[in-house]
């Protein structure tokens, strides 16, 4: 693909991916599957690695969660949360596993479950009792879910409840 047809792809692709990342993160609406989504970010991420002098700060590529919908109090989270990286081939997954062996000396042990939708939720503990849920958002900073703590306190009133 040329320069120019693929400048206008990517703009095309961040403002798409904008839109129904604003539908479904804040106004909580799913215009399309999130296979979708993941194809359309897939694809720009690809144009971006073939031409990286336009990748821009404000790409979806170069962002970790959402918008805060404004509904709940936003705090910030203690350290930034980061995001995993999607993959979608077996090709992706022996990449992303040399780099862990880069990064960790001695063997390396991994759980794998299917990817379930849901949400992340950063739990905050004092003195043993849950306090509080703080989502994602933008990595730097989360909506508060105040209602949640106590909904869980049956599961985890404690912080050893998580312990495995």
């Amino acid at each position: 693909m040329e320069r120019k047809k693929a400048k206008n792809r990517i703009e095309k692709l961040k403002e798409k991916i904008k839109d129904l990342n604003y539908k479904y993160f804040v106004l909580d609406q799913s215009e399309v599957e999130e296979s979708v989504r993941d194809s359309l970010k897939r694809e720009l991420i690809e144009l971006e690695s073939k031409f990286q002098d336009l990748i821009t700060e404000d790409s979806p590529t170069q962002r970790v969660g959402s918008a805060l919908s404004g509904r709940f109090k936003k705090m910030k989270h203690k350290s930034k949360k980061k995001s995993l990286a999607d993959v979608f081939s077996a090709e992706e997954i022996r990449e992303w596993y040399k780099r862990c062996q880069k990064q960790v000396s001695g063997p390396i042990e991994f759980i794998c479950e299917l990817k379930i939708d849901g949400l992340n939720i950063t739990l905050q503990y004092e003195k043993g009792k849950l306090i509080r849920a703080l989502t994602r958002g933008n990595g730097a900073e989360g909506s508060q879910e105040e209602e949640l703590p106590s909904r869980l306190q049956g599961a985890s009133a404690n912080e050893d409840a998580w312990a495995y």
